[in-house]
């Protein structure tokens, strides 16, 4: 059947019925389709991409073992949240893995995550179903709701699988089901503003939501003002979202204890403050800084009290204690502007079917000014997308960051316009518009996943597939033990390469040449003597990427067998 005929027979069912009735149809053919592409795709994504690494996932990994081998004290990280890493600690003991199968295993968690964030997606539309079930004809019909749950469906699929990733070991995934946790526990809540219970289940998503990242508790307060919000009065109001509050505290409170007595001070983490000293502007001077072993080349020795891959990238916070946040006005309203731009250009290919399908609402006539008290179902959804998108706006914004309050955006935006009569001239341009969304939405969706599929698969060009970058570590694990690096040995790199190596061969890089550039344009003299302070300290090896090195044989350096560009040299 053709797009034409489809369309063409919802307007005929919605045109012959009476006008509440087209909204009472099953949509269990959008959701069926939902999930059945959702679970084929994150499988597909999970596999053809397991044997990815991010730079944050070898932190999430290492401090999931931390559960495993008893060093709990790992799962306390100034940056990164623990929920997520004892999901990760979990995995590792009940599938047994090591660092040359565990990225493959570990995907499970991954795909799980995604799983929990379908099942938050689809509860959601149980709640929207509901309250528009509840309130049609005082608020007037809506768009057919197999087409606005095809929509939402749609948008889900592109936000989670296209920008955040099944591949990604890192807890984005999961924070997208407590979003969407938070927000159905909203809807909830509006059923019934006076039950006590619903505005508790509120403070346990939101407390959960902080043990899975860090500005969950940050931006809770935007949650529990809407939640005081859904209430008839101010009177009844304040003692519900004190429960929430407390209840938030309360799952929170084991975490923020161990922050703080790490710091010394009350912390409920560190990652906020290292975005925005990074990102915007800083004052002060780290307490814990690494020794500089040389001055030019510069190198640096990272003395980090527990023994890890990456000494510098495993606590990154760590290393920026003591160095604080710094306001200035017209430097924020830069970054701000930048970021702003930045996601415009990201997600314009997302947003510009949807300004097309309210376009023909507005030209229908369905675009009419809210009552915004109480506030209606659609805006308990707009309000965390436009702030959640602001919150990470002020400082650095990342697609995948964002994704589950673009989500909350457009369904919620979808879920707007509103007609006082069903009428088949009014539908027809709002059907049209609707099935052009999820055909590009889908679209989007397709094009990502042969993209990352591909990309999981296949090297080209300069481009390396997943799966060769795997096998050039596995083939850097094995030189430097041919070459008598053991495991516990401590190693150097030059600049910032890929990591997963070290973690194959169980060295720790306690020591960093940060300038490339800096170390190959010295002269012959200075980079041995950088060499000579990085033996001192007890380095085994030095590590460097890429063509420059090739040209440093003379001085030692040996090309890794079977790898594009890997070289070590041995002090």
């Amino acid at each position: 059947m053709s797009l034409e005929n489809v369309v063409r027979a919802v307007e005929t069912e919605i045109v012959t019925t009476r006008p509440d009735a087209h909204f009472n149809t099953p949509y269990g053919g959008a959701r069926a389709a939902f999930w059945i592409i959702g679970i084929a795709l994150g499988l597909v994504l999970a596999y053809t991409s397991r044997h990815f690494i991010n730079t944050d996932g070898l932190t999430y990994i290492e401090m999931g073992e931390g559960l495993r081998n008893g060093d709990y004290w790992k799962l306390v990280n100034l940056a990164c949240s623990p929920l997520y890493p004892l999901l990760l600690g979990v995995g590792q003991i009940v599938l047994n893995t090591n660092p040359m199968d565990e990225l493959s295993w570990l995907k499970a968690v991954g795909f799980i995550s995604l799983v929990l964030a379908m099942g938050g997606c689809d509860l959601l539309l149980i709640f929207v179903r509901k309250e528009l079930d509840r309130t049609l004809g005082a608020t007037g019909t809506r768009t057919w709701f197999p087409m606005i749950a095809a929509m939402v469906y749609a948008v889900f699929l592109v936000c989670s699988l296209v920008w955040i990733k099944v591949r990604l070991v890192n807890p984005d995934m999961l924070v997208f089901f407590f979003v969407l946790a938070s927000t159905s526990a909203l809807l909830w809540i509006r059923e019934d503003p006076n039950s006590y219970g619903r505005f508790a289940v509120l403070g346990i998503c939101l407390g959960l939501g902080y043990l899975t990242k860090t500005y969950l508790l940050v931006f809770s307060p935007v949650y529990l003002v809407m939640a005081g919000c859904l209430a008839s009065s101010v009177k009844k109001a304040w003692p519900r979202v004190l429960v929430s509050a407390a209840v938030m505290l309360l799952v929170s409170a084991p975490l923020i204890a161990a922050l703080s007595y790490r710091v010394g001070r009350p912390s409920i983490g560190e990652v906020a403050n290292l975005a925005y000293t990074t990102e915007v502007a800083a004052r002060g001077n780290a307490v814990n800084r690494p020794q500089q072993l040389h001055e030019n080349p510069k190198v640096f020795l990272y003395d980090y009290p527990r023994f890890c891959t990456d000494a510098l990238g495993f606590d990154v916070a760590y290393w920026s204690l003591g160095v604080e946040a710094s306001f200035d006005a017209a430097t924020q309203m830069k970054a701000l502007g930048k970021n702003l731009w930045e996601f415009l250009g990201s997600s314009m290919w997302l947003f510009v079917p949807f300004l097309l399908f309210l376009g023909a609402h507005w030209r229908a006539g369905a675009l009419k000014a809210p009552r915004l008290r109480p506030p209606p179902f659609w805006l308990v959804l707009v309000i965390p997308g436009v702030c959640g998108i602001g919150l990470f706006a002020l400082v650095h914004l990342e697609m995948r960051y964002v994704a589950p309050f673009v989500f909350c955006l457009v369904s919620g935006l979808v879920m707007y316009p509103s007609y006082a009569e069903a009428n088949r001239d009014r539908r027809a341009p709002v059907s049209w518009a609707a099935g052009l969304t999820v055909f590009l939405l889908l679209a989007m969706l397709a094009h990502g996943a042969l993209d990352q599929t591909l990309r999981g698969l296949k090297s080209s060009g300069r481009t390396i597939s997943f799966q060769d970058a795997f096998l050039e570590y596995a083939r850097v694990k094995s030189f430097l033990a041919q070459h008598g690096v053991a495991e516990g040995r401590t190693v150097a790199v030059v600049g910032y390469p890929a990591t997963y190596w070290a973690r194959m061969a169980r060295v720790g890089i306690v020591a960093r040449i940060p300038s490339e550039t800096e170390f190959l344009d010295a002269n012959p003299r200075e980079r041995a003597e950088a060499v000579k302070s990085l033996a001192g300290a007890g380095v085994a090896a030095l590590l460097g990427t890429g063509a420059g090195f090739a040209a440093l044989a003379g001085e030692g350096w040996q090309h890794v067998p079977g790898t594009r560009g890997y070289f070590v040299l041995f002090p």
